[in-house]
């Protein structure tokens, strides 16, 4: 079974891909936990512009983010197939 995020029709440049974040979900949660994109930058301790870059689907990210990010959004686990992929 092959996932793909969702939202945007645009390449994972990274790996080839056609692997898409749902990017509206996460950008509207980050807000509500940090506030801003800028302070989810800062505590996953990456440049706003790669936060950016990874939510645009220009650069892909690692099974590690997004366990990191889960948790620190708070998304259950039941719920992480559907606010990061789509199948």
């Amino acid at each position: 079974m092959k996932w793909k995020c969702y939202t945007k029709e645009v390449k994972n440049k990274t790996k080839g891909s056609e692997t898409m974040f749902n990017n509206d979900e996460l950008i509207l949660r980050i807000r509500r936990k940090f506030g801003s994109q800028q302070k989810f930058a800062e505590v996953i301790d990456i440049s706003n512009v790669s936060l950016s870059l990874k939510l645009n689907n220009h650069v892909g990210i690692t099974r590690e983010e997004i366990a990191q990010w889960s948790e620190l959004l708070e998304i259950p686990k039941e719920e992480i197939g559907s606010v990061f992929f789509t199948q």
